[in-house]
Formats: C-alpha cells, structure tokens, sequence
C-alpha cells in the first residue's frame, strides 16, 4: 500500500515527520451500553469491537486498506463510538484519502472531542495547507493534553514557521522535557538553539 501523504510544502517538514506518527491508530474503547440497548445493539457493539482490534492490528502491519475495510464496519455497526471514528479516518488518512478522514475526524469530535481529535484534525487541516486551522487544532489539543510532546512538538513547527523562534524553542524544550528519549523531538530542540545561534545549546542536543 502506498504510504500516508505527506505535507504540503508550506508547512514546516517537522509536522510532516509527525503527521505520520501521529496517525497511527488510537487505542480501541469500549463505550458504555446506553439505558435503552436491545440485544442487537449488543451484538453490533461486540462485533464493532473485534473490527476495531483487528483494524488496529492491520494498522501497525500498514495493511491499511484491510484496515479501512474493518473499521469502516466498526464504525457502521458503532456510529455513536468517537474512536471508531478516529481509527476509520486514521486509515483513510494512510491510504490517501485526507478529504474522509477528515469526514471521520470531525464527527469523532462532534461526538466525543478530546485532544486527539483536534491533534488528528490539525494534522488534516496542515496537509491541506490550512496553517491557521491547523494551530489552532493544535492549540486545543494542547489545552485538552498539555502532557502530550507531541501536540507541543506540532505547535512548535507551525510557530517555527511563522519565524516565532523563541515561541517554538519553548515548546520543543516542553516536549522533550515530557519525552526525552524520542529522536526527533531532540533534534528539533537542537536545531531551533541552532537557529538562535545557541551552538552549545544545540550540539548537547543534537550529539
């Protein structure tokens, strides 16, 4: 299969190296039975489930058109479920198809957002070019997760893109202070002291 696209040349590269970590799928949730669920409703919610998991699977093998197939079903048989829908725009997203993912994201947020909703949605809207609904996907990710290195990773690189060099540095510093071990996160950091001509800076990243 072919791999998911890449950025458009007016985003910094870093979001684009992220973009393809960061549409890895998201973990399967079981949603809660509503009040009024019949044992059909069941049944199709046990069955969204296994779709899910083996999406997810066929996801980290980058099977992805196997996967868009299970987890276009789980979303079917789990409409009311965020994360189905997440998962199911994540796979389009790998397969080439921004324009549905971004259909399955924005209704993953209608039903349920959360900060990997926004994150994913940001990656979408910066791939489209769309810079300023990109950040400020980015900075509600954030607001939900500020815990997460790279939501801060991401609104760096579109900071760095606007020649907000101090900006930027401080949330490449963040995230590799919330994950120190990640490589690209490191060299971002270096890069950006380099920037600033903080060489010492830079080189006790980058070595």
């Amino acid at each position: 299969p072919q791999p998911g696209p890449a950025l458009g040349p007016s985003v910094n590269p870093s979001i684009g190296a992220l973009a393809l970590l960061l549409a890895a799928p998201v973990g399967a949730a079981k949603t809660e039975p509503g009040p009024r669920q019949t044992y059909w409703d069941r049944i199709m919610e046990a069955q969204a489930m296994r779709d899910m998991r083996e999406g997810a699977a066929l996801l980290e093998h980058k099977r992805y058109d196997e996967a868009v197939k299970h987890l276009a079903r789980a979303a079917a048989q789990s409409p009311n479920d965020p994360t189905a829908h997440k998962m199911l725009g994540s796979a389009y997203y790998w397969t080439g198809k921004v324009d549905m993912a971004e259909v399955e994201f924005k209704e993953a947020l209608r039903l349920g957002p959360d900060a990997q909703g926004h994150l994913l949605m940001g990656i979408v809207q910066a791939w489209k070019g769309d810079n300023d609904a990109a950040y400020a996907s980015f900075l509600k990710a954030g607001e939900l997760d500020p815990e997460r290195a790279d939501i801060q990773m991401n609104i760096g690189s579109i900071e760095e893109g606007r020649n907000r060099y101090q900006e930027a540095l401080e949330r490449f510093r963040r995230a590799v202070e919330l994950d120190g071990k990640h490589p690209l996160y490191r060299f971002q950091l270096g890069m950006a002291y380099k920037r600033l001509g903080r060489d010492e800076d830079a080189v006790a990243q980058l070595r």
